[in-house]
């Protein structure tokens, strides 16, 4: 092994130890590898060379990386919502970008969710907590629009029979068609809407904690990690090029 520098595993040290994550990572090695190469190392220290020295230490496992969400422009998600004619299927698209709601949850809409005089649509998010999102003037009149042709009895969004929910396949399969036939050419989904919805809300500069309470958060840290793929600042930010080409535009030559 390379980061033990010939000895045995058993001679190893913390540094040795140390090294040798090291050169997973230069490697370009997964976390979820690391991981497991850590836990194969520590079950050694533990039952076989009993290296105390080690297992003394508070070795930390390496934390599994964080991948930003991925957003779609406002031009990409407009063209996702003018890529069908049906009704139904164009209400479904209008509130989950209007709403921001998870998959699950626009599913459980009821009729009587929907607070007409007041804008605002109940919505039943993890372990039972309720809050209050905001129903966009254009979607309530697509709402009317589709309660007449539509008729839906409990559920805001009905399958064939009136009786059940709409399933989950069936919105994900609207959300792939839709995305497809706007060539967007970028894998979307239910939840790259809501990443959508909190991003340009941002972007227009709604504050983190009210959209930490539309999104239903419990955590603001989790609501925060839009705060890395909002315009809102990266637009202000003037790139040193363009500082160093001020004025000079005519030199550009190809």
């Amino acid at each position: 092994m390379k980061a033990l520098q010939g000895k045995h595993v058993k001679e190893s040290s913390v540094k040795d130890y140390e090294r040798y994550i090291t050169n997973l990572y230069d490697a370009d090695q997964s976390d979820s590898l690391v991981n497991t190469y850590n836990s194969a190392l520590k079950y050694c220290f533990r039952k076989i060379y009993i290296n105390t020295d080690i297992l003394a230490k508070n070795l930390i496992r390496p934390r599994k990386g964080r991948k930003l969400p991925k957003i779609l422009s406002v031009n990409e998600i407009d063209r996702i919502l003018r890529a069908t004619e049906n009704i139904k299927h164009v209400t479904l698209l209008y509130t989950l970008y209007s709403s921001g709601l998870r998959l699950n949850e626009i599913l459980s809409l009821q009729l009587t969710d929907l607070s007409w005089e007041r804008a605002q649509i109940l919505v039943r998010g993890k372990g039972g907590k309720e809050r209050m999102v905001p129903m966009a003037d254009v979607l309530k009149r697509m709402m009317i629009l589709y309660y007449d042709q539509y008729k839906p009895e409990f559920w805001l969004f009905e399958g064939q029979n009136n009786e059940v929910q709409y399933s989950e396949s069936s919105v994900r399969k609207v959300i792939r068609n839709c995305v497809v036939k706007a060539n967007i050419g970028k894998r979307a989904t239910t939840h790259t809407m809501r990443h959508c919805f909190a991003t340009h809300l941002m972007d227009s500069g709604v504050g983190i904690r009210y959209i930490q309470e539309l999104l239903g958060h419990k955590d603001i840290k989790t609501t925060l990690i839009y705060t890395h793929v909002t315009n809102l600042e990266i637009s202000k930010i003037r790139s040193p090029l363009d500082n160093l080409m001020k004025g000079r535009s005519d030199d550009i030559k190809f």
